[in-house]
């Protein structure tokens, strides 16, 4: 007797080899680093949105007091999540490049 169960899932796949897969794809993926000059066009897009964000407030509503810093505080703190995001991601590369030459 062939159960509903077993004529639907034909196609079983073990999980560990669909976890091993999944490993794999994510390590091909970790060694490819995010390009520094990409960082630094993400922060220039970044720059322009606050900027026209702005400008966009300035003009519907006449009042800036504090508009400036608001969007300043933002980009500078995009800035910084940027660099440490920079940095993390070539300190754990190198870490893991030494691990695998050493082994």
């Amino acid at each position: 007797m062939n159960s509903p169960e077993k004529e639907e899932n034909k196609e079983y796949t073990d999980p560990e080899n669909s976890k091993k897969e999944q490993e794999q794809k994510t390590e091909k993926n970790d060694d490819e680093l995010f390009p520094i000059k990409g960082y630094v066009i993400l922060n220039l897009i970044f720059y322009a949105f606050c900027f026209f964000q702005v400008l966009i407030v300035h003009k519907a509503g006449g009042e800036s007091e504090g508009l400036f810093f608001f969007f300043l505080t933002i980009a500078l703190g995009f800035t910084i999540v940027s660099i440490f995001d920079c940095l993390y991601d070539r300190f754990r590369y190198r870490k893991k490049h030494s691990r695998n030459d050493s082994s």
